[in-house]
C-alpha cells in the first residue's frame, strides 16, 4: 500500500503563521525531515532560530490528495492561498503560467476554495451535478452556486461533503491571536 499523498504546512509556533507549504507522497515523513534538515536553506535557518528559542515548527496536514488529482497543482493552490493572505512563505514561488484556462483559475476566497474542492472531487468520482444534488438533498442550481464559490449555508456544505466523503477542516489562517473574549469562553 502506498503512503498518503498530502499537502502540508509548517507553521510558526510564535506567530501562528505558515512559513512553508509543501507536498509529500510519503505521508508525514517528508515534513518531519524539515524539522531535522531541510532541502531549503531558508527553512533550515528558520527552524534553527526556533530551536534556539526552545520551539519547533508545527506540521499541519492541509489536504489529503487523491491519486486522481495533481499534487503539484494542489501545492501551488495552497502556496497561492496563504501568500495572498499575508503569510511570509519561505518557498513562495510565483507561477506565471499556472492559470491556463478559466477552469484552472485559482480560488481567492475560502468559499471559492471549498467550491473548487467539491467540484474537483465530484468530477474525480465521475458524478454529475444532477446526481450529487439529488443525493445531497439540494437543487442543482444550489450545487452550481457552491462550485462557483458563492456563499451558501453551512448545512449545504456539510451535506455535499458527506456525499463526497470529504471533511471540512477549520484552519486559522489569520495569524492573529484569539481575542480575549474568545479565550474567556474557552
Amino acid at each position: 500500500m502506498s503512503e498518503k499523498r498530502i499537502i502540508y504546512g509548517l507553521k510558526c509556533p510564535i506567530h501562528s503563521t505558515y512559513r512553508y507549504i509543501g507536498q509529500s507522497k510519503a505521508g508525514l515523513s517528508r515534513p518531519q525531515q524539515h524539522l531535522v534538515l531541510s532541502h531549503n536553506d531558508k527553512v533550515n535557518e528558520w527552524i534553527d532560530g526556533l530551536k534556539l528559542e526552545g520551539k519547533n515548527a508545527i506540521i499541519d496536514v492541509l489536504e489529503d490528495v487523491p491519486e486522481s488529482t495533481s499534487i503539484d497543482y494542489r501545492e501551488r493552490f495552497w502556496i497561492h492561498f496563504f501568500k495572498t493572505r499575508g503569510h511570509d512563505l519561505l518557498n513562495a514561488i510565483e507561477y506565471p503560467n499556472f492559470i491556463s484556462t478559466s477552469s484552472d483559475r485559482i480560488p481567492t476566497t475560502e468559499i471559492e476554495a471549498i467550491g473548487y474542492s467539491i467540484k474537483n472531487e465530484r468530477l474525480n468520482k465521475g458524478i454529475s451535478q444532477q446526481e450529487l444534488s439529488k443525493s445531497a438533498g439540494i437543487s442543482r442550481s444550489t450545487l452550481s452556486l457552491v462550485e462557483n464559490g458563492e456563499s451558501v449555508n453551512l448545512s449545504t456544505l456539510i451535506s455535499l461533503c458527506k456525499e463526497l466523503g470529504l471533511s471540512i477542516a477549520l484552519i486559522d489562517i489569520s495569524g492573529r491571536e484569539p481575542s480575549q473574549s474568545r479565550r474567556e469562553r474557552a
